[in-house]
């Protein structure tokens, strides 16, 4: 399907960005910023999908505590976190 599975895992907090919890889930949060999205799980395994506006599936994977960075381009995505989706925007 073309998907990627890459996730990055990071110690950093980014500088800027908007912090959202995940409603629904208080284990996992995320930040965007203009390089990609900062996923944060505090526990539980946690099923992530990242798609495109058009749908395209762009990551799917299952993590665990810790952090975790996302590279991405500028734009809109849906971020899938276990069965909630968000709306992401990355500026």
């Amino acid at each position: 399907d073309g998907s990627q599975n890459i996730w990055v895992k990071g110690e950093n907090d980014p500088t800027t960005g908007n912090n959202a919890p995940a409603s629904g889930n208080e284990n996992v949060s995320f930040t965007t910023t203009s390089e990609g999205i900062y996923i944060t799980i505090i526990s539980g395994s946690n099923k992530i999908k990242l798609l495109a506006l058009t749908g395209q599936l762009l990551l799917v994977g299952e993590l665990t505590q810790g952090r975790f960075f996302i590279p991405t381009r500028k734009g809109i995505y849906f971020l899938k976190i276990n069965n909630k989706n968000y709306k992401v925007i990355c500026k």
